[in-house]
């Protein structure tokens, strides 16, 4: 009897052993688990910041130039948006509480050594734009020959240095009257004086020889 409660004690302390061990094991394995989860983490979180910063590099940086001769950097995505949205973009960017109503605003190209003028179709895509701003051999908006010798590997900023071609925001469509126009977009009709003005120191020097 004494032989066999020894042997039951022994068998006990063995087990009492493994448990120990397998107690004291349990901590570092946990850790080396929750060493391993942050690790996915911080790798999902790379990737995912791999794929902001590339969607970021596809967007376009373009100079759209105001009635006054003001400029503003609107960041566009050339793949996707439309005429429409960089023209409601760059009225965001007024600096106003009460922003300027874009229904009165279109977007054109003026040729800076031709003065020729191209108005651009609200739903037109802005690639479309971009082709002439890049390539500036032909007036047609719809030049098959532009859309076949467009750049693969295009600027991510336009330097209006280097185009022929610049995008101007116009006030293109009013309502009946200066007065009402005046009641409902204050701002709108303060750009639409500058536009005038402008308008007509560009033909004042022909006006002259006139």
């Amino acid at each position: 009897m004494v032989e066999k409660r020894g042997e039951e004690k022994g068998k006990d302390d063995t087990n009492m052993s493994l448990a120990a061990i397998m107690h004291a094991m349990q901590p570092g394995q946990q850790q080396k688990e929750t060493g391993q989860e942050q690790m996915k983490q911080e790798m999902v979180l790379k990737i995912d910041k791999r794929r902001e910063t590339a969607a970021s590099l596809k967007k376009i940086c373009l100079n759209i130039y105001w009635p006054n001769n003001t400029h503003q950097a609107v960041s566009i995505d050339d793949q996707t948006e439309t005429v429409q949205d960089v023209i409601e973009k760059t009225i965001a960017l007024v600096p106003t509480a009460q922003k300027p109503n874009f229904k009165y605003y279109a977007l054109r190209l003026q040729n800076m050594i031709t003065k020729e003028t191209l108005w651009m179709n609200k739903t037109s895509k802005i690639q479309k734009l971009l082709i002439h701003i890049w390539n500036a051999t032909c007036p047609n908006t719809e030049c098959p020959q532009l859309q076949k010798n467009i750049l693969l590997e295009k600027p991510l900023n336009i330097n209006d240095n280097l185009s022929i071609w610049r995008p101007e925001l116009r006030i293109r469509y009013l309502p009946n009257s200066i007065e009402e126009l005046h009641a409902e977009d204050k701002i709108t009709c303060h750009f639409y004086f500058d536009q005038v003005c402008m308008f007509i120191i560009a033909i004042y020097p022909f006006l002259l020889q006139k």
